[in-house]
């Protein structure tokens, strides 16, 4: 953006966003041992063991975006007087991670984490004439630039296989497990204050019992939960065909 008017000598804004992505997904499969080589209902909890030694999926993506402004104004009173030029400048950089790792059917693990960075520029004008500001610059962007922020968040899903067993095959019980930290760094103009880091995490258990299910499974109560289903429809009865002779005189 490049504008000037009576105040202002000279205007430019420019702005540079930039971004890099990778993921990568694995044709996983359990192994499953006994899976052939078990018929029993009374050993599924054996029979559907399973294992996965490949996670599913891992990713990372970059972001960067800088902002360069220049203005100069003008000199509308004294013109003896030097106006010195103003700068705009923020370089900043955004690094995101995920990896997903399925370590049975019912285990689930997810973990995520982002990282915000600012890339330090030297004052003053960077181009073509200060080569050695630009190399600055682009030094501390290669190495990752100065860390602002960090978040990092590990999930865990688990469904229990209860219901596996023939006598509590009618409940489900899952179990989620949440942690969460976060760093932050201390601003720049009270860094004697120090970093800040804290962190939590959350515990969760949900259960389902499915009574019907339960009921099924035995006469006794499935007759008390449905007693219509006990009773046989009446049949009705047959009707007695009479015939008549007639008698020929």
């Amino acid at each position: 953006t490049y504008r000037r008017n009576q105040t202002i000598s000279y205007y430019i804004l420019q702005n540079y966003k930039g971004m890099v992505a990778y993921n990568y997904s694995f044709n996983a499969k359990p192994w499953e041992p006994f899976s052939k080589i078990i018929k029993s209902k009374q050993l599924q909890l054996i029979k559907d063991f399973n294992l996965f030694f490949k996670p599913q999926s891992w990713g990372a993506r970059v972001e960067a975006d800088r902002r360069y402004g220049v203005t100069v104004n003008r000199n509308n009173d004294n013109p003896n007087t030097i106006i010195p030029s103003l700068y705009d400048k923020l370089f900043t950089m955004n690094r995101y991670y995920e990896f997903r790792y399925d370590i049975t059917k019912g285990l689930k693990l997810d973990y995520t984490s982002t990282a915000n960075a600012r890339i330090d520029e030297p004052l003053g004008r960077i181009d073509e004439s200060t080569p050695e500001k630009r190399d600055s610059m682009w030094g501390n962007f290669w190495n990752g630039g100065r860390l602002t922020q960090f978040d990092q968040s590990v999930r865990l899903n688990y469904n229990i296989p209860i219901n596996k067993i023939q006598l509590l095959s009618w409940t489900t019980v899952t179990y989620n497990y949440t942690a969460n930290y976060q760093w932050k760094q201390a601003p720049p103009a009270a860094d004697s204050l120090g970093n800040t880091i804290q962190n939590s995490r959350v515990q969760t258990w949900n259960a389902n019992l499915n009574f019907i299910m339960l009921y099924s499974k035995y006469p006794l109560l499935r007759e008390l939960n449905n007693p219509q289903a006990g009773k046989q429809a009446p049949t009705p009865k047959k009707k007695k065909k009479t015939t008549e002779k007639k008698r020929t005189t």
